[in-house]
């Protein structure tokens, strides 16, 4: 079986076109993920194994020095953290995490340390609105100062998905309302 290759991805941008250079990215990512769930083996120099050698079930993606596990990671009824601080809002771990109980507007949850191209999806999976997402200790969102809270918070039933540009910076790249 030939083995596919992705097109290089390029690096960041220095003209501002932040967004477009993270949503390239995270298509990438889903192309890959979905090559693998399907059991086919994917090869390049940019997203692959180890070494660049065909990705198989349990390794990792490499993609520019970064480790990713080869299937995302996922948490299901998290608790948001009820002081509405960053301090206290419930830390994220997984790549998808599903908020299940969500006593109050404007309690929290803490994304990851950013690391570039890393990916963080957040479901307010309740009838709770106005969720708030949190960037990890000296990181920040959308351009915010380091420890403020995102600008747009998560309605009830909508998702965010999140990506990290640099060691310290995540964008918010789509809201959707899942069916």
């Amino acid at each position: 079986m030939s083995v596919p290759n992705l097109p290089s991805l390029p690096h960041p941008p220095a003209d501002g076109a932040t967004r477009e250079y993270m949503q390239h990215l995270v298509n990438a990512l889903d192309y890959a993920i979905g090559q693998l769930n399907r059991g086919e083996p994917l090869k390049n120099n940019v997203i692959g194994g180890p070494t660049g050698s065909a990705l198989a079930a349990g390794d990792h993606l490499i993609f520019e020095g970064q480790t990713w596990r080869n299937y995302p990671s996922a948490t299901d009824t998290i608790t948001s953290g009820t002081t509405q601080t960053q301090a206290g809002a419930t830390a994220l771990t997984a790549t998808y995490n599903r908020v299940t109980v969500h006593g109050s507007t404007d309690d929290g949850v803490k994304l990851p340390t950013a690391i570039p191209g890393r990916v963080c999806v957040v479901h307010n999976d309740t009838a709770t609105i106005d969720l708030q997402v949190w960037p990890n200790t000296s990181d920040a969102i959308e351009g915010a100062a380091a420890d403020a809270v995102g600008v747009t918070k998560l309605a009830a039933g909508v998702v965010h998905q999140y990506v990290a540009a640099d060691i310290t910076t995540w964008y918010l790249i789509s809201v959707t309302t899942p069916p």
